[in-house]
């Protein structure tokens, strides 16, 4: 027997419902990971996971600008500041993804990942925390140099796109140290009437989320579309122990 348009109705307001419950949710658990020192994007998980599907967009880089304009799809625009670990996280997925490029054949294949490696290169962070300036400037020294020499073993004569790459690595610069800002105590919660509703009292951590959590957020976020709410449930879960953890014991 068909369902009624009642039943169907019925049906759509609670999904409706429930999409709007879990999206409120998860931007408020956002806003849980903006650092109290700087508002530093959380990039970790848009890295991996641009990185990730590269590969996936290989045949219709023709052209430099058609990879620009893919990388650009993929990572959305090049952020300021991320979280601390993001820059190292982008420099390990760049020299990997890279070094592949270069030595990824036939011919044609290596230069539509070579195209699409010089637009990633213009994805780096330019800012990091100043807790992760002495590991980033390293790490940037580092895979230039290995990607220099990756591109004399190939043979910088072998395709122009080397060097273009080896350009746009050299033309994103060192990052740049972001120091911490003046720490400003939030106000003092207004004590509330005492009520018998049932409402759970909520406290906010007073430290950012960790990297760990943004990313559970995130693929929260993505399993809303699938409706998969045990899978929601899961990694919201996790994200709130450890904010009720955070607030009970003060860490």
């Amino acid at each position: 027997m068909a369902p009624s348009i009642h039943h169907i109705e019925q049906s759509q307001r609670r999904s409706r419902r429930v999409h709007g419950l879990l999206g409120g949710l998860l931007a408020g658990l956002l806003l849980c990971a903006a650092p109290i020192e700087a508002q530093a994007q959380s990039c970790m998980y848009n890295i991996t996971s641009a990185f990730g599907r590269l590969r996936g967009v290989e045949a219709r880089a023709i052209s430099q600008a058609v990879a620009d304009a893919e990388v650009q799809g993929l990572f959305g625009p090049r952020p300021g500041q991320c979280e601390e670990g993001a820059y190292r996280v982008f420099m390990d997925n760049l020299e990997s993804f890279s070094k592949a490029a270069m030595r990824a054949t036939p011919a044609a294949s290596r230069d539509k990942l070579l195209r699409l490696a010089i637009a990633a290169t213009r994805q780096a962070p330019s800012k990091v925390p100043a807790r992760d300036l002495d590991a980033a400037l390293a790490q940037y020294r580092q895979v230039k140099s290995n990607l220099s020499a990756t591109a004399e073993d190939v043979g910088l004569d072998k395709t122009p796109l080397l060097q273009q790459l080896m350009d746009a690595v050299a033309a994103i610069g060192k990052p740049e140290g972001v120091a911490a800002m003046v720490t400003v105590a939030p106000p003092e919660a207004t004590p509330q009437p005492t009520t018998t509703s049932g409402v759970q009292q909520v406290r906010v951590p007073p430290q950012p989320l960790p990297p760990w959590a943004v990313i559970k957020i995130y693929e929260a976020r993505d399993l809303v579309k699938a409706q998969d709410l045990p899978g929601i449930q899961l990694r919201l879960q996790e994200v709130i122990n450890w904010m009720e953890a955070s607030t009970r014991d003060g860490r």
